[in-house]
């Protein structure tokens, strides 16, 4: 074959660039060797010295192929390490070691170009080794490490540590990936550091305490950390401008966080002491979401700690009456409140005696320590007080718009909290009837002045309505009108022919409650005086009345004398005629019952109060006879001290009464339920209300007949299936 000159040329030049590059790449082999990562670091000899020299690579040429040694020694040894450490997360520590591992594996990859002239190959070969090193961890674990690592080393003062192992690993390719856990990482810091440091201090705001914090220390704390200085200017600028505000905010949503969980005790605790933190959640909450949480938290404690069936009724309304009050604190518009109450308000119409202990604390009659049953009274008080319903807004100083999330048919109301126990229940009859109750009560025992009663029906009046409680009118100018009668009878009776101490109330029988009649025989003595004092009364109304005597109705005080010992009571005519047939010495129950007119079992129990007294005993050899005790020694034996003696009055309580009254319609709920099976509350009230006949008209409310059905079942008459009655097997 014959070649050209041009030919032989070519063939030439790519033969001799073959050599070349053979040559060079052999050089270069060399060179790759002692480039590659080794334990201890190795100075190049002088064959590798000589070797660089002629090799005369240029800066991006190195810088090329020792990339690839270090991306190729990265994936193969070192990547698999870090990805399983950080996976595995089996100490606190790991963090610290994966610091230090890539300390070294970046010194050692820095290490050969000490010795090599190209100025600009250090900073690439960083960024390279950052790029290798971000493209092994994982946002998520690398913050939890991280969360894990600050709390470890700040539990045992590892400060020095700390800082030590943030900035490495914000020196080794890590910068920008702590810094976006930043918000993170602090936002646990400052929930920890809220909760150690605020919880169960309730009785002064901590909100400048809390920003002085966030302002100074943690800000300070945060650029040590992060290795924040004043060159890294942009860092810097945005530290300054927002980071100061965020941490603020970031604090305050973990006041919120901790007093949600602490409402409830709060709210239990509610008055002065607890005010201040209530102040400050309602600064600090300002989200649907947070307001949403708060709701949600607060209606599961009350279902876990308050309803309850082995919660007192008197707790249970306590506690709403402190949740009104806190909430109306928290946000006066009252949206929260509708929101959180409406459990409480459901269980409490549940309740058979809730009336009678809303009804005992407007009228003051809670203990010393029901502090917000004694509040309910003080709010009565302060009915005069209160700013008319219709308020105009643009008028009222303390306006605010309503909450976003207000629900579209939401009606504002002033959120009072007599009015808000008071629409329990459908209509405000059930508590005027128990008004009459407990008034009777106390006009028949005499254990209130007249005139306070009549300041607090006054007050009632407000609230209820004049006409509804005319009952309370009548039943007052009775007592008053009495006590004038009675000083009449005693005077127009000669002496020693009426004894002095009887007397009599004399009641307007339609408008007082039912009195609980019993066929009390009284001694023949006081029936004697009775018969006195009636004729006397007929006299003075020229014969056109006559008194009809309630003999187990009124109070009777009685000194008992024994051997070395008088005792002095205030007790029932029922518990009086007792005690008055022991007189001739020991008797039997049968003969006591007998003797009074009474049943045998409800004689037992009057004995049983005598006996709880001290007074009389009973007999070791025959349990159904009783003596009395005449000796103080023997007497220390059987009676109980310091307990108070009740006088019952003889009037029926609300459920009692209730319970009467709806038995002239059992007939008719009987024949429902045989027709048409077993029925909810509000379908036996719809038919009652319908077909009722109007000799005998149904008034009842739900709540009521729900009552007198509850009654039912414990007599077993009733089954309760779900919230359906049906009759009994």
């Amino acid at each position: 074959m014959t070649l050209s000159a041009a030919e032989f040329d070519s063939v030439f030049d790519r033969n001799h660039f073959q050599f070349h590059e053979d040559k060079r790449d052999r050089k270069w082999s060399k060179i790759a060797e002692w480039l590659r990562p080794k334990t201890p670091l190795q100075k190049p000899s002088t064959d590798i010295r000589r070797t660089l020299s002629s090799l005369k690579l240029s800066e991006s040429e190195f810088i090329s192929r020792y990339e690839y040694i270090i991306t190729s020694h990265f994936v193969s040894e070192v990547q698999p390490k870090v990805i399983n450490e950080l996976k595995s997360g089996s100490s606190e520590w790991s963090l610290e070691a994966l610091a230090e591992h890539l300390k070294e594996l970046l010194d050692c990859y820095l290490h050969p170009l000490q010795y090599v002239n190209l100025s600009g190959a250090r900073g690439e070969i960083v960024r390279i080794f950052n790029a290798l090193v971000k493209s092994s961890v994982a946002f998520n674990q690398l913050t939890d490490h991280i969360r894990r690592f600050i709390a470890a080393c700040r539990s045992k003062g590892l400060q020095e540590k700390l800082t030590w192992v943030l900035r490495e690993l914000q020196r080794v390719g890590l910068k920008d990936e702590i810094r976006k856990s930043l918000p993170e990482i602090i936002s646990v810091d400052i929930q920890d550091y809220v909760n150690s440091r605020y919880a169960e201090v309730w009785d002064d705001s901590v909100l400048i305490s809390l920003n002085a914090w966030v302002s100074g220390t943690l800000l300070l704390d945060i650029r040590s950390l992060f290795d924040i200085d004043q060159e890294d200017s942009e860092f810097s600028t945005f530290l300054t401008d927002r980071l100061r505000g965020t941490l603020f905010q970031l604090g305050t949503s973990a006041l919120v966080n901790l007093r949600t969980k602490e409402l409830f005790d709060i709210v239990v605790r509610y008055g002065s002491n607890t005010r201040p933190a209530l102040e400050d959640l309602k600064a600090c909450m300002k989200s649907s979401a947070q307001r949403a949480n708060l709701v949600s938290v607060f209606q599961a404690a009350c279902a876990r700690r308050l309803l309850q069936g082995g919660a007192d009724t008197a707790d249970i309304v306590s506690v709403y009456i402190s949740t009104i009050k806190a909430f109306n604190v928290l946000e006066p518009r009252g949206v929260l409140l509708e929101k959180v109450s409406g459990p409480i308000r459901r269980y409490l119409k549940e309740r058979p005696d809730t009336i009678n202990v809303i009804v005992s604390g407007l009228l003051g009659e809670g203990k010393a320590d029901d502090g917000p049953l004694i509040s309910l009274h003080q709010d009565l008080k302060h009915t005069s007080a209160l700013k008319e319903e219709n308020l105009n807004d643009l008028a009222d100083p303390e306006w605010n718009p309503d909450p976003v999330d207000a629900p579209p048919d939401f009606m504002r109301g002033k959120n009072d909290t007599v009015d808000l126990l008071v629409t329990l229940f459908e209509n405000k009859d059930v508590f005027v009837k128990e008004f009459d109750i407990l008034f009777a009560d106390r006009l028949l025992q005499e254990t209130h002045e007249v005139d306070d009663i009549m300041y607090l029906v006054e007050l009632l009046k407000l609230r209820f309505g004049e006409r509804e409680l005319q009952n309370l009118d009548v039943m007052i100018r009775d007592i008053v009108q009495s006590r004038r009668t009675d000083a009449a009878v005693h005077s127009s009776v000669a002496k020693r022919k009426l004894f002095k101490f009887i007397h009599a109330k004399i009641l307007s029988r339609l408008y007082w409650p039912t009195v609980t009649e019993r066929t009390l025989k009284l001694p023949h003595l006081i029936m004697e005086q009775l018969d006195v004092y009636g004729t006397a009364y007929s006299k003075k109304n020229n014969n056109d009345r006559k008194l009809k005597w309630i003999a187990n109705a009124g109070s009777v005080s009685l000194d008992i004398e024994m051997e070395d010992r008088t005792l002095t009571f205030k007790v029932s005519p029922e518990h009086a005629a007792v005690i008055a047939s022991f007189q001739d010495g020991k008797q039997t129950l049968e003969a006591v019952a007998e003797n009074v007119g009474l049943s045998e079992s409800h004689v037992k129990q009057l004995v049983q109060f005598w006996v709880s007294k001290g007074v009389i005993r009973q007999d070791p050899s025959d349990p159904t006879r009783y003596t009395p005790i005449e000796l103080q020694d023997e007497a220390a034996k059987t009676a109980v001290l310091d307990e108070d003696i009740l006088v019952g009055s003889g009037i029926q309580s609300a459920e009692e009464r209730n319970k009467e009254e709806m038995k002239v319609y059992w007939t008719y709920i009987v024949g429902m339920l045989t027709n048409l099976g077993a029925l909810p509350v509000d379908r036996i009230h719809s038919f009652l209300k319908m077909f009722a006949p109007s000799e005998t008209p149904y008034g009842k409310s739900p709540e009521e007949l729900e009552q007198f059905l509850n009654s039912m079942v414990d007599e077993e008459k009733l089954e309760l299936n779900g919230t359906n009655y049906k009759l009994a097997n």
